[in-house]
């Protein structure tokens, strides 16, 4: 059970911005940043980047990344040790915070979770 009624949720809120994520499959976890802007995403973390596109209906966005590795040396993907992947997303932002479900492609009975903390910058 949730703390918080995201279903209750329907103000329009403003998608676009930077954001640091937190992300967690069954096998590992990590961290990242990425930016909403204009029906595109990128981003990534120290050894994977990506790049997709979103659309928002409110609160709530979907959408579809390409991800792929950028750091050959040291640790191996953090998912499921894929050098590149494609992942779809969905969840709700509100009030600068998100909580997203991904499945990927390649790995379709995997789900990644992810939240979401916008980084405010002028």
């Amino acid at each position: 059970m949730s703390l918080f009624n995201w279903e209750r949720v329907t103000e329009v809120v403003l998608i676009e911005g930077l954001y640091k994520f937190l992300f967690s499959t069954p096998r590992s976890e990590g961290s990242g940043i990425c930016v909403f802007k204009t029906g595109h995403i990128v981003g990534g973390g120290d050894i994977v980047f990506g790049v997709g596109t979103y659309k928002e209906n409110g609160n709530h966005v979907s959408g579809d990344v390409h991800a792929m590795r950028h750091a050959r040396a040291g640790k191996p993907s953090p998912i499921l040790g894929l050098d590149e992947f494609h992942l779809h997303l969905d969840g709700l932002i509100y009030c600068g915070f998100g909580l997203f479900s991904a499945t990927i492609a390649e790995a379709p009975d995997i789900l990644v979770h992810a939240t979401l903390k916008n980084i405010p910058f002028e």
